[in-house]
């Protein structure tokens, strides 16, 4: 399918969307998209609608939620609209807060988080980008803003409108050009997990989360 060739006025106006769901207040915005806290009508379940402005963008990060769906530490895309002159809404569940915000919150206390929490913290992390790169996703994009916490405190890995996605699926009658083609991804996807792990390391360094010990 080739790029929409127009985009949406507003989500506001989308009556396929404001018929199931209720639109609250805009809660984040990007250079890519703009989300909105929102209730669905049939459960009055709270989720997040993220309108994303970017084709390329909405297409990655549709098709790395639905493979990553099981993963208990990535955001939960219940489900998307998207049509040829409209841009992509996804309906993800909605995580009150951040580990940005959980930090800068947790610099004001005298003692900061424990050592249980960040271990706790960085397990999460790590677990998430395993998941992801088990499915040969590649993030690239980990910072605090972007890994989400649930009410129950669980972390959840969001924002994936920048990942590589290094496994995909052709016909070929070639066996040698199979096998170059195997080489090729195989190289691509062992160094593009290095943007993950400097993501994870930046993710430590720019909260300064190793002076929290």
């Amino acid at each position: 399918m080739d790029p929409p060739s127009t985009k949406s006025w507003s989500i506001h106006t989308r009556k396929e969307i404001t018929v199931k769901y209720e639109i609250f207040n805009r809660i984040g915005a990007g250079a890519y998209s703009d989300v909105y806290k929102a209730r669905r009508r049939s459960d009055s379940v709270t989720v997040a609608l993220k309108e994303i402005h970017d084709y390329q963008s909405a297409a990655r990060e549709i098709e790395a939620l639905q493979t990553l769906q099981h993963c208990p530490n990535v955001v939960v895309l219940h489900e998307y609209f998207w049509r040829e002159d409209e841009d992509a809404v996804l309906v993800l569940e909605y995580l009150h807060t951040d580990l940005d915000c959980l930090i800068k919150e947790a610099k004001k206390w005298e003692k900061g988080l424990s050592l249980g929490e960040i271990k706790r913290w960085m397990m999460q992390i790590l677990s998430g980008v395993d998941a992801c790169h088990r499915n040969s996703i590649v993030h690239r994009d980990l910072k605090p803003s972007n890994l989400l916490i649930s009410s129950d405190g669980i972390l959840k890995l969001a924002d994936f409108g920048q990942v590589l996605i290094t496994f995909c699926f052709f016909k070929f009658n070639n066996i040698k050009l199979i096998h170059q083609l195997k080489v090729v991804l195989m190289v691509q996807g062992e160094n593009s997990q290095k943007y993950d792990t400097s993501g994870v390391f930046f993710t430590m360094h720019q909260s300064d989360i190793c002076a929290l010990f």
